[in-house]
């Protein structure tokens, strides 16, 4: 349905807050419980809570347009969401990095520290060296605020296409 009433923008706005709430939200509970982020538990309940947010944009645009929805809408929403949802993160994002959890940046660099030390036994330190350079210029909280937009990106297209696949109808 091409029509000026389109719910797209909408939609796009409303389930992309949602999304980036699930993100910010995250982030304060492992940051005020002092949990570690890569809780299995954590993990599951949030790329479940993401799903579901997909989810529910898609049924919401599949109502308005009543009953109906082409894969290419599903996916075109399912960006928008990601669109929004990430690009909201990202900024809150670089703000809890740069000024509220600063010693998050600082601990990921020392664990890829020592992991490099694990893994590269015979490195020389100018090779340790130039890998935690890398390692400081990839754990910024602006490059990690991108790639969580990328990330945000990739797995909205991943789960809308899913569920477009699944929920897809179209007018014969």
């Amino acid at each position: 349905m091409k029509d000026s009433k389109s719910p797209f923008k909408s939609l796009a706005y409303n389930y992309g807050l949602y999304l980036a709430l699930i993100s910010i939200l995250t982030a304060v509970l492992i940051y005020a419980l002092n949990l570690d982020p890569k809780n299995i538990t954590i993990s599951i309940v949030t790329t479940l809570l993401t799903i579901a947010v997909y989810f529910f944009g898609l049924s919401a645009l599949k109502k308005a347009q009543n009953g109906f929805m082409s894969l290419g809408e599903a996916i075109k929403l399912g960006l928008a969401i990601a669109v929004v949802g990430g690009a909201i993160a990202a900024v809150y994002g670089y703000i809890h990095y740069t000024f509220i959890y600063p010693e998050f940046v600082e601990i990921v660099r020392e664990n890829a520290f020592m992991e490099m030390q694990e893994r590269a036994a015979g490195a020389s330190s100018a090779e340790l060296e130039q890998g935690m350079k890398m390692t400081e210029m990839f754990t910024s909280p602006l490059a990690m605020s991108l790639f969580s937009i990328v990330g945000s990106l990739i797995f909205g297209l991943i789960i809308s296409l899913i569920l477009g696949l699944i929920m897809k109808k179209t007018q014969e």
